[in-house]
């Protein structure tokens, strides 16, 4: 949902993601649940209350073991001063960081239920964010709320946030899980073996293995099969002006060879069969 200079999105999906944070954005994510298993965000296991605050051109990791709900808030990179107030030293504010914040309890809770029914009435009755009263009040409600999260409601009974710092040995992994998506992007037809992959960044294949565990809390070779299908899925779904693209000649560009076991890998995972759009 666009609110001018503030964008809101939420969604439900089995998450498992390694992308930069655009230059001229700030993220804000908070896991919302239901969250059977592990959600991973950035090399941290995630409390119940915790969030992320990414600054412009951040690297963002997240896992989740199960199916689970979150809210995303894009703010420009450049205000992001003036429309929050988070603690002198926040990371959001420096270009590529990356913060952990255990949230006050009561501010999460009221965050989250925003976010959820936004989300609600947005699918019931989309007809009331086209009303620029209703959207200018919801970008006031989001920006308090984060204010809320991001400092705590200090001088309202609240606990104050606290922003965790990351270890320099959990920086130094993300950095390897980083170089390793980078070079299957630029290299798909490589495939997923890890390793090939640490041969070409340059790391050895155990540091490259517990990377991947540390940061994403899953296999690397889960990861690469999953970067791959997910990378063969935008490709038969959006092939360019004029082109229908054949299954075979996306898997082969992927690191499929072969076709039967993409479809089955490509079914399991999306529950549809490969097929151009």
């Amino acid at each position: 949902m666009d609110l001018g200079d503030v964008v809101l999105q939420t969604g439900c999906c089995t998450l498992l993601a390694a992308i930069a944070v655009p230059a001229s954005a700030a993220w804000v994510l908070l896991p919302l649940g239901p969250r059977r298993g592990i959600c991973v965000l950035s090399g941290r296991a995630a409390g119940a209350h915790d969030l992320a605050a990414y600054g412009s051109g951040a690297a963002y990791e997240i896992a989740v073991r199960d199916d689970a709900c979150w809210g995303l808030v894009t703010l420009p990179a450049a205000s992001v001063g003036m429309l929050l107030a988070p603690p002198r030293g926040a990371t959001i504010h420096r270009p590529g960081t990356v913060a952990h914040v255990r949230a006050d309890p009561a501010a999460f809770v009221r965050a989250a239920a925003l976010l959820r029914a936004v989300a609600e009435v947005a699918t019931n009755d989309p007809e009331v964010f086209r009303v620029e009263e209703a959207r200018r009040s919801l970008r006031a409600s989001v920006l308090d709320s984060l204010d809320g999260l991001l400092a705590g409601p200090l001088g309202r009974g609240g606990k104050a946030s606290r922003w965790l710092r990351t270890p320099p040995e959990t920086a130094a992994l993300r950095r390897i899980v980083r170089a390793a998506d980078d070079h299957l992007a630029a290299h798909p037809a490589e495939g997923g073996d890890p390793s090939a992959a640490a041969t070409a960044i340059g790391v050895a294949e155990e540091r490259l293995r517990s990377a991947f565990v540390a940061i994403l809390g899953t296999s690397a070779r889960r990861y690469l099969l999953t970067r791959r299908l997910v990378m063969a899925r935008a490709s038969l779904r959006s092939p360019g002006p004029g082109r229908r693209t054949a299954v075979a000649e996306v898997a082969a560009a992927r690191g499929f060879g072969d076709i039967g076991g993409f479809s089955r890998l490509y079914r399991a995972m999306f529950g549809e069969v490969p097929q151009p759009h």
